[in-house]
């Protein structure tokens, strides 16, 4: 019985790093000067408002990732005055993030906040490399995305438990 158990679990550790491995298949490995000139390359957008957007979203991020509740409190409710002249609907949802009880809501409803931030300033890039990345296990298995300034996969959805868990999806320059 002893045997079957360790068997399973080492399974179980094998398919959680499988899912969470942050190589994708057909991509080309750079070396690690490549991948440190990428990092250090400052995102700089056409527009002072998508910049405050972008630095707040990296903010609330972050917090996500150090597991910050009240960090992440502070980055959304920023966020959320910084939305409310130019988009109403986003600053709603970052009115939500902010008064989440937990971390754990407030990563609930980071997902559709992301892919919302995404669509308001994606077109202002005017330097630099936003990393658009995604875990497959967050949100129950749903997946989950979010942005980031580097190529180095930090996941807000889990924190230091799956802190490398995601792939690069797509590089907005």
């Amino acid at each position: 019985m002893r045997k079957i158990y360790i068997h399973t679990v080492l399974c179980a550790a094998l398919l959680a790093s499988y899912g969470c491995n942050n190589q994708q298949s057909g991509t080309e490995t750079k070396d690690s000067t490549a991948v440190t000139a990428e990092a250090s390359t400052p995102v700089t957008f056409k527009d002072s408002k998508a910049d405050s957007i972008y630095q707040g979203y990296i903010s609330l991020k972050n917090a996500l990732v150090a597991n910050n509740e009240e960090d992440a409190k502070k980055a959304s409710a920023s966020l959320e005055g910084i939305l409310k002249t130019t988009n109403d609907s986003l600053a709603v949802q970052a009115g939500k993030i902010s008064t989440a009880a937990t971390v754990a809501d407030k990563r609930l409803a980071f997902n559709d906040f992301t892919e919302n931030i995404l669509k308001e300033i994606r077109t202002q890039v005017s330097g630099g490399t936003i990393y658009k990345q995604h875990c497959p296990m967050a949100n129950d298995g749903k997946g989950g995305f979010w942005l980031a300034s580097e190529k180095e996969i930090k996941n807000p959805y889990y924190g230091e438990a799956m802190l490398s868990c995601g792939t690069v999806e797509e590089e907005i320059k």
